[in-house]
């Protein structure tokens, strides 16, 4: 009787553990990162490319044009190094850095990482992480069309 009462006593204290790590593994979102995810809400439009525009939506939506053709969508997601995706440890990441994931679909499936240098009302800058290259891509946020009356 007392060795199934141990077992028993030890089967809760695993499932409480394991409920505490699905709980705790994840750090809520910091000031900053809630800063910049509201910043980076709505379209954008490249600098050096200003064909491309690329619109980030509330609830983690992003969709990329061309002229005036959607070339990809996808979904996009902030996070720092506390918070990084597991895929992500082959890169290097500043513990003060935000980062932004974009997983876009179009004619293959690409997931981007960038560290983001400016989040702000007006402009968005953006470097492209990649062990190949890297590149700074530079946005301006594309003027709200007053809804006519």
């Amino acid at each position: 009787m007392n060795n199934k009462k141990n077992i028993a006593l030890i089967l809760i204290a695993v499932v409480l553990i394991f409920a505490g790590w699905l709980i705790f593994r994840t750090p809520a979102p910091t000031a900053e990162t809630q800063n910049i995810y509201e910043n980076i809400v709505g379209e954008w439009r490249g600098v050096e490319y200003p064909d491309l525009v690329r619109e980030f939506k509330e609830g983690g939506v992003v969709t990329d044009s061309f002229g005036s053709e959607e070339v990809a969508n996808g979904t996009w997601e902030t996070f720092t190094s506390r918070t990084a995706p597991e895929e992500i440890s082959n890169f290097s990441l500043d513990e003060e850095a935000v980062y932004l994931r974009m997983t876009l679909t179009g004619e293959e499936r690409d997931m981007i990482y960038f560290q983001v240098l400016s989040a702000t009302a007006e402009d968005l800058e953006l470097l492209y992480l990649s062990s190949a290259s890297a590149g700074v891509l530079e946005f301006e946020r594309v003027p709200e069309v007053a809804p006519a009356e």
